[in-house]
Parts: structure tokens; C-alpha cells; sequence
């Protein structure tokens, strides 16, 4: 199952580690984005809301960490899927 994480983006649901707060991001890493993910970000349409950890990297969305936990606990994605603990 993939998540649409807004922007014409979608992520494999079973590699996803984490969905952060851009702002809980921030305070950890501050503005250091690596050069892969200052493209991913220029990408976006707008400023990101929330930063997805997966297997692969980071992908960074402008739908908010909860939207994001919302969709993913809803039953569309079934029972066999991680507990996310969103951060806020």
C-alpha cells in the first residue's frame, strides 16, 4: 500500500519509519538539508509540513504529520501496519 504524501509523491506505507513535524526536524538538523533533500524539497509546491523517514531517504510533504498518521491508521490500510507515533 503507498501514501500519497501530496505533490504528485507517494511512498511505500511498509517503509516508512517515521513522519515528523518539519518543525521537530528543524530543531535536530536546523536548516542543514543534504543536497538530495534540498531537491526534494525545492520540488514541493509548498513549504513542507512534515518530513517522512523511510528506508530510501527523506521525503518531505505538504501534508502535516497528523494528516498523515490519520491516513495511515485509517481502515484503507488495513490491519498489518506499523503503530506511527507522530510528534507534534
Amino acid at each position: 500500500m503507498y501514501l500519497h504524501l501530496g505533490d504528485d509523491s507517494l511512498v511505500a506505507v511498509s517503509s516508512i519509519l517515521a513522519i515528523l513535524d518539519i518543525e521537530i526536524y528543524r530543531e535536530k538538523f536546523g536548516n542543514a538539508l543534504g543536497k538530495k533533500d534540498i531537491a526534494k524539497s525545492a520540488a514541493l509546491r509548498k513549504e513542507p509540513r512534515s518530513v517522512i523517514v523511510t528506508d530510501e531517504g527523506l521525503y518531505f510533504s505538504v501534508i502535516s504529520a497528523q494528516s498523515l498518521k490519520r491516513r495511515i491508521q485509517s481502515p484503507a490500510y488495513g490491519m498489518n501496519l506499523h503503530d506511527f507515533a507522530v510528534q507534534s
